[in-house]
């Protein structure tokens, strides 16, 4: 029997994690090459894909972009993950799932959750938003090795996922309380973060592999 803080799931999507990251380098791309179009260097605030990738039928979306915020000071930028839930292309349309910070080395280094303003988005409360990211998939007639490899890194760390998303809430409870009116307060960008390590999860799943000999 497995360990309880590892999954089946888990185990799978590392198997599947590892194989969009090997396709990707035997083209010579990282997922931050493939998704900026390999420009050597990328202004602040410029957003990869410029109209940002959304699936239609199953309404998940995402772009990439660099800027500075808390906790980004080892980062090359970060992933922006959304959900649709409304009609029309209104940032009221959409709740953020979370974000997805990387490194120039294209390894993820954290997740992190934005204050409502950031993003003008509808929010949802954890279990629902963890259900989206249980549910990220792209069903469009091309690979996209991008959304594959974020898919891949939200079931891989699903726990972590749901550690974020219950300290958003927790942190929006306090401060509905502290400061009526912070969902709109400048002053606050980042709500939670989760620190995340990519090599040490593997190792962690490869353990698993061995120990309850799963091939």
């Amino acid at each position: 029997m497995a360990p309880s803080h590892v999954s089946k799931q888990q185990f799978d999507a590392a198997h599947r994690l590892l194989q969009v990251v090997e396709r990707l380098l035997k083209d010579g791309d990282s997922v931050i090459s493939k998704v900026t179009g390999r420009k050597t260097s990328i202004e602040e605030w410029e957003q990869f894909p410029e109209s940002e990738q959304e699936d239609l039928r199953t309404g998940f979306r995402y772009y990439y972009h660099s800027h500075p915020c808390p906790g980004s000071r080892a980062e090359h930028g970060h992933f922006h993950l959304f959900k649709r839930v409304g009609t029309g292309d209104q940032p009221s349309s959409y709740s953020h799932i979370l974000a997805i910070g990387v490194n120039g080395s294209a390894l993820p280094t954290r997740f992190f959750s934005t204050n409502l303003w950031v993003t003008g988005e509808t929010s949802q409360p954890a279990e629902v938003v963890s259900q989206f990211a249980r549910d990220f998939i792209f069903d469009s007639p091309s690979v996209d090795p991008v959304a594959e490899w974020i898919r891949e890194m939200l079931t891989l760390f699903s726990r972590e996922v749901l550690e974020l998303l219950h300290a958003r809430d927790s942190r929006c409870a306090e401060l509905s309380i502290r400061r009526p009116g912070f969902a709109d307060d400048r002053r606050t960008i980042q709500l939670a973060q989760v620190a995340i390590n990519l090599p040490a999860k593997l190792l962690e799943i490869e353990g698993w592999q061995n120990e309850y000999q799963i091939s």
